[in-house]
């Protein structure tokens, strides 16, 4: 069986393109580490300026508004998040730093800011990649505020389950599928909405057939599979 250094070597392999020498900085670098669901991982004055590399699993990045929860991006496996500068430019405090909750049981590879800059500037190459990475994060992110200043409820939770089925459930010509059990309020969270809101724009979808709601999955139907597709009031 496998090492753990052996499993983190083969994932970096598989994430990064680089020499041996690159692969080798990396693991010595970082370590895995393990998160049970709903695990709180970082977040303001909690482990903020380490780097986080998703291995396995999902997880999420939320802030505290008004004493709700706003869930504005979902890692998946082989997203990198943190200060990848480790420059000093971030206090240790980061008061402004969002929230790192496991979705799902999960595994990370976990660097201190300083190691991994010191990665970077070993081998250049890295940088580039590393930005690749950070800016389709970031255009995710972009993709989400739209959706929340131009898109309806009922549009955002489609969208959005859509998306986590494309992380961790399947995605065929006619529909995704995405397994597990999402509640309501959850859904609110990262649709920027009321439970209310939410509940209400499901039993819509639902009576459209947009959205088809199992007892441990979801199924979202292709629009090119309905006769009509529209979420509009």
């Amino acid at each position: 069986m496998a090492t753990r250094t052996e499993v983190k070597i083969v994932y970096l392999k598989q994430i990064f393109n680089g020499s041996d020498e690159l692969i080798r900085d990396m693991e010595r670098a970082t370590h895995m580490q393990d998160f049970s669901k709903n695990q709180l991982i970082a977040g303001p004055q909690i482990n903020c300026e380490n780097i986080y590399i998703l291995q396995k699993g999902s997880v999420n990045v939320y802030f505290v508004l008004d004493g709700k929860k706003i869930i504005v991006d979902t890692l998946k496996s082989g997203d990198i998040f943190g200060d990848v500068m480790g420059n000093g430019a971030r206090s240790k405090v980061c008061d402004d730093a969002p929230f790192l909750e496991a979705r799902e049981d999960s595994v990370m590879c976990v660097s201190i800011s300083s190691d991994f800059y010191r990665v970077l500037q070993r081998h250049p190459s890295l940088s580039l990649q590393v930005l690749q990475n950070v800016g389709s994060r970031l255009a995710r992110a972009e993709r989400k505020i739209q959706d929340l200043a131009l898109r309806t409820v009922g549009e955002r939770i489609v969208r959005e389950l859509s998306r986590l089925a494309e992380i961790e459930g399947e995605n065929n010509m006619r529909y995704y599928r995405l397994d597990g059990t999402i509640t309501h309020e959850q859904l609110a969270m990262m649709v920027g909405a009321t439970r209310e809101t939410v509940t209400k724009a499901l039993t819509l979808l639902r009576s459209r057939g947009i959205i088809e709601m199992k007892k441990d999955h979801y199924i979202i139907n292709k629009p090119m599979a309905l006769p009509s597709f529209s979420v509009k009031k």
